[in-house]
This record gives C-alpha cells, structure tokens and sequence, in this order.
C-alpha cells in the first residue's frame, strides 16, 4: 500500500489544473516492524534492484548546439546538456526524455477563473460555478437551499446535497461523510463501515489519538498527519523523520527509511527513491513529515486551518492557493505554496542547476521567484520601518 503524504491531498486543491497533467510522485511505503520480520500492506515488496538516474548539467562553453536546440541529449554519456532559448519568438524550451529538444512557442495558458467567494476582476473572470456572477469584485454562486449540480456552485459555508446548497456541518458535529461537507477548517472522521462520522478540526487529534480512519497511513485530522494502525485500532502517530541527514542519496527505496516510532506498533516509513535533475545522477529519498522543510509546510498548513481566511472559500477549494490569496494575504499564500512545492520538488531539485530548473521545474522556479520577491518587499517595507523580524 502506498503511503499518500498529506501534499497529495492539498495537490489536488492548490495545483488542480496542473495535476491534471502531471503526476506528483511523492509517495512512501509502510514497513510495519515485527520482531525480524517485515509486513508489507498488501504484500507489495519494496524494489531491491538499484535506480539508475541521467544526469543534467548546462551546455559546456566548449559545446554548439545546433540552431535553435536547447537540450542536447548523449546517450553514450547518459546526460542532458541544457540551455536557454535566446529568441523572442520561440523563448519555450520543451522538457525531453531521452531525446534533444527544440526551442518553441510558449504554450497558451489557460486563463485564471475564480470560483465562488473567490475575488474576481476583468483580468480574473468568475467560473461558470458562479452563476450569479462578480458582484462588488467577488463572485457569487448558489446561496442557501438554492439550486447546485456540484460543491463548487456553492457559496462558502455550504456544500452542494440533493442539488441544494446546505450548511456545512460544524466541528464536533455529527452527518458527514466526507471532509467537503464540514467546515473548511474540519475533516470527516468517519470508518469505511460507517454511514455518517464527526467533523474534526485539521491537525487538532494528538499522538497515539484513536481516529476512525487511516488510509494510507494519512490523516489531516492528526497533529502530525500520520496515522498507524494496531490490529483494530487507528491512531495518530508521530511527526516521523528520516532516518538519516538530509537530502539522503539512494539507489533503492530500500535506503529511505524514517525513525521508528515505538510508541505505536514500531512503525517505520519507507519514502521513494527517485531521480533528481542534477549533474551527478544521483537519486535521493522523498522527505518525511518529521524533516525540517516538511515540518515547515505543516506549521503554515496549520497556521492557514486556524485563520479565518479559509471560511472565505468555496469547500472545494479550502486549499487553493488562488484563494489563500485573495484572502489569508499574497504573502502567507505565497509562503505556504513555497513550501508546499518545495516538499513535492524536492528532491528534483536537490544540486540542480538553474539552467536545468528553468526547463524540467519551471512550475518550481515561478513559485520559488514569488516568494522571494513577496519576502523581499516585506524585508524592505520592515527595514523602512527601522525595525527588523524574522519572517522565517
């Protein structure tokens, strides 16, 4: 069995559009330890056979591409050689897998549309979820008991049942049967058998805390958004880190392994070894909860459920960074998607070039850029103000 990591959950909402054209590979397999022996979830081995990873660099001084190439692939030598497109007219160099590549037109984007309760303007038009409309610069969709095909046509507070825009259930309350029908702040504890559950505050149920479900050893409802499971009983276990120092090389899932948590069925976590985009071809282990990088995403995860800004949002949509945004602040939204990517990306990302980056993690390297020019303004407006924080 896979072992979702929390970053797939919030994917799905802060990158929608992106995910669905690429897959996010961060994922971890569950080792449950017993004594010598080791139980896989649903007898799925870990691989023992080694990765073997390319390597990509930028183009040599030496080296000429041919007019208008931007990746020169060698086989013999296993390595991409990168480079900037120099034309205004064909800037957009395309990612290659095995082959060189040509610089191109920049693909057309798709345009920005925002769902209810999100702000809109001419340049951030309303979706067709919000059928009202953009009424005083926020778009509206279906208000209470009003009519809706979906969650996305309510407004924030309500969720779409018997095409009819309802209240969302409050945490402690009872009737729901998924995270979308509680408060945006709330999940739903509820078991596979069960007909309805309890929405509970995200990140709120503390270690070794019985909780009714647990797939994938994930829970957004735990403290450390992992969960264990001890014969019949789930429960939230803790913030696990990764064995070793990080970043840790690897040449097979064997070599990723977290600390054990023997509070709890002395579960140990195994991450996935995959290929980074650097020069040396090596592949590195995806991080743990309990890392320090994820450690930071989870702290702004937590800091964003307890704001009122996340009411503001249509269900669907509580972790959207659009709507993050429009109203916990560009900066904490841009704060909060840096460290998100730079969980996802990690290890794509560990001594890669910029050259590289620019091409194979463009979406990366646009997030990480706004980041740091929110992070700059605000170190500016601060120093202006002849005093300076910390703001990370």
């Amino acid at each position: 069995m896979k072992f979702i990591f929390i970053l797939r959950y919030i994917f799905n909402h802060a990158f929608k559009s992106v995910l669905n054209k690429m897959e996010f590979k961060l994922a971890a397999l569950i080792c449950i330890i017993s004594l010598s022996a080791c139980k896989y979830a649903d007898e799925m081995h870990l691989e023992e056979s080694s990765i073997t990873c390319p390597s990509y660099t930028c183009q040599g001084s030496d080296q000429k591409f041919g007019d208008g190439t931007c990746i020169y692939y060698s086989s013999a030598a296993s390595t991409y050689y990168v480079s900037s497109c120099s034309s205004t007219q064909t800037p957009y160099c395309p990612p290659s897998v095995g082959q060189n590549s040509t610089c191109t037109y920049t693909p057309s984007s798709t345009p920005t549309t925002k769902w209810p309760g999100e702000r809109c303007s001419d340049s951030s038009p309303c979706s067709s979820y919000a059928i009202t409309g953009c009424v005083s610069e926020v778009c509206r969709g279906s208000g209470y008991n009003s009519q809706c095909y979906a969650n996305d046509n309510c407004n924030p507070g309500y969720y779409c049942a018997n095409n009819r825009c309802i209240a969302q259930i409050e945490i402690g309350k009872p009737g729901c049967i998924n995270d979308y029908q509680c408060v945006n702040n709330a999940g739903c504890d509820v078991s596979s058998s069960a007909l309805s559950g309890i929405c509970v505050e995200y990140f709120s149920v503390a270690d070794y805390s019985e909780v009714k479900n647990c797939n994938g050893y994930t829970n957004l409802l735990c403290k450390s958004s992992l969960c264990g499971i001890d014969g019949e009983k789930k429960a939230c276990i803790s913030q696990l880190a990764s064995q070793k120092d990080t970043p840790m090389a690897c040449t097979s899932n064997n070599n990723c392994t977290s600390k054990i948590d023997s509070n709890y069925g002395s579960i140990m976590l195994f991450s996935t070894c995959s290929c980074g985009y650097n020069s040396k071809a090596e592949a590195y282990c995806g991080l743990f909860p309990g890392d320090s990088v994820y450690s930071r995403y989870l702290e702004y995860a937590r800091q964003y459920v307890k704001n009122i800004a996340i009411q503001y949002c249509n269900t669907n949509r509580r972790f959207n960074v659009e709507c993050m945004k429009d109203w916990w602040g560009i900066k904490e939204a841009s704060t909060f998607n840096y460290y998100l990517a730079a969980v996802n990306y990690y290890v794509a990302v560990q001594n890669s070039e910029d050259c590289v980056l620019n091409v194979y993690n463009s979406l990366y390297q646009s997030i990480k850029k706004e980041y740091g020019t929110e992070s700059f303004s605000i170190l500016g407006a601060v120093f202006g103000a002849a005093y300076v924080s910390i703001l990370i």
